[in-house]
């Protein structure tokens, strides 16, 4: 099995100062409250983006094949709509609420 690369995800976090280490202490430290650190700000930090783009259209269509000469302009008004609603999702939900829901799901496995 292949260890998940923490070091790669804590490097991205921090050079978008979502989170900041300290010299002399372990860990890290969130770099603003929960409640003020959108979803999207942590997808953008670990993917290494700054806009969503789920629905990559194929770079290499053939140009003769009818389908294949206009797909990107028939798809990509709609992939980009739904990237956007996406984006505006993920804007409105903090880390606190997954925080939130993390301890809901919790107390709900004990019940």
């Amino acid at each position: 099995s292949t260890l998940f690369p923490y070091t790669t995800l804590f490097r991205s976090l921090k050079n978008a100062d979502l989170i900041r280490s300290h010299q002399g202490k372990t860990g890290y430290q969130l770099s603003k409250s929960p409640k003020k650190m959108t979803l999207l700000e942590i997808y953008y930090a670990t993917q290494e983006i700054n806009h969503i783009s789920l629905f990559p259209v194929h770079q290499n269509s053939n140009p003769d094949c009818p389908v294949g000469k206009h797909i990107q302009g028939a798809v990509s008004p709609l992939f980009a709509s739904a990237e956007s609603q996406l984006e505006k999702e993920l804007a409105n939900q903090t880390l606190e609420d997954v925080i939130d829901n993390l301890y809901k799901q919790a107390k709900q496995a004990q019940n």
